[in-house]
């Protein structure tokens, strides 16, 4: 849930405004995209790629409210990102069970 840990920085370095000649902090090494925008010295290294982070943003999305306790992630059958991979179709979901409740 950090944006420094994605490599997208963390939005308090101002590049220009301390004499640099690029549009981006000197911590960010990706774009939203995933378009890797520097390099890093750290053998073996990539930046995340789009998918990852989409994944990534998905999950701490999740975590605010399902918390992030590892037996709630490992029961079988549990909806996971990969069922509600969108903000939609997790909407979805929730109307569907809450229906199923109230039957």
């Amino acid at each position: 849930m950090s944006s420094k840990a994605l490599g997208l920085g963390t939005g308090t370095y101002v590049s220009r405004a301390n004499g640099l000649d690029i549009d981006f902090e000197l911590e960010r090494i990706v774009d939203e995209e995933g378009n890797q925008i520097q390099e890093t010295a750290h053998e073996g290294s990539r930046p995340f790629n789009k998918i990852e982070l989409d994944k990534m943003n998905r999950i701490s999305t999740c975590i605010a409210c399902h918390g992030s306790d590892s037996e709630f992630w490992k029961v079988p059958g549990r909806p996971s990102v990969i069922t509600a991979p969108t903000d939609e179709l997790h909407r979805k979901t929730i109307r569907k069970i809450l229906r199923k409740a109230g039957e």
